[in-house]
């Protein structure tokens, strides 16, 4: 019983993980932020809950690009 409870939390735990991620790839991408792309990919577990709190947005794409100009 408890071999089977642990492997459903584990495999929920991973699901739980793995949705966020997998968008803050995709999101990274769109945004065409490569240094953050590869930060989360190389230190996933690491870099995600940075990227969360501090990672891009097309709102500080567009400020950052606005003060080049």
């Amino acid at each position: 019983m408890k071999k089977s409870l642990s492997l459903i939390l584990y495999i929920v735990g991973g699901i739980v993980f793995a949705v966020p991620w997998v968008s803050a790839l995709i999101r990274t991408a769109q945004l065409r932020r490569w240094s953050w792309l590869l930060f989360l990919l190389i230190l996933s577990v690491i870099a995600l809950p940075i990227y969360l709190f501090w990672g891009p947005t097309p709102e500080k794409l567009a400020s950052v690009e606005a003060s080049e100009m």
